[in-house]
């Protein structure tokens, strides 16, 4: 099959998601065809799902990647020291500024997310953010803690700038700029 056969569409929890398809911010063009609320499909997909026998690829899950979209899940998965997480755009904001006056020197990672529930509090999402962080929290622990990427494999591409932007995006102008 031909990749111009094949149609990509990404189930999105919030409107940041669904604009990175538009203006992708590592690549010059998505790879994706488009994108959804995952709200629009929910319903759809549990009644299909309603239909079907459980697969037997359940070994194949793995916990710690589970955990991305709550707070303080990257921050898990990744293991990372010197880190911090944070939730809600102000408080975001408040930590950047401290950040780029000196004030938090030794922070090595940053998990930010400004919804402040996370994803699973996403404006698309269609359950309660808490009850999803319960549920998401769950399968985390029946899954286990092990990482669902290659540690190695990550680290290989962070140290050849995979991760890193190729374009800069100016927010006071809207208009963006390659590198």
């Amino acid at each position: 099959m031909k990749e111009n056969e094949i149609g990509a569409i990404y189930l999105a929890p919030c409107p940041s998601k669904m604009l990175a398809l538009k203006y992708p911010p590592r690549k010059k063009h998505s790879f994706l065809d488009g994108v959804m609320a995952i709200s629009e499909v929910y319903p759809s997909v549990m009644r299909a799902l309603a239909h079907t026998e459980p697969a037997d690829g359940l070994a194949e899950i793995r916990g710690l990647g589970l955990g991305w979209p709550i707070v303080g899940g990257q921050v898990a998965s990744l293991k990372a020291e010197d880190s911090i997480a944070i939730a809600g755009l102000s408080d975001v904001m408040r930590v950047l500024d401290e950040i780029e006056n000196g004030k938090l020197k030794d922070i090595q990672y940053i998990e930010c997310h400004s919804c402040p529930t996370a994803c699973v509090g996403g404006s698309l999402t269609v359950e309660n953010p808490y009850i999803a962080r319960g549920r998401v929290l769950r399968m985390v622990e029946k899954y286990g803690s092990q990482p669902c990427q290659d540690r190695e494999k990550i680290r290989d591409l962070y140290q050849k700038n995979f991760f890193s932007l190729v374009r800069h995006h100016c927010p006071e102008s809207g208009s963006t700029a390659w590198r």
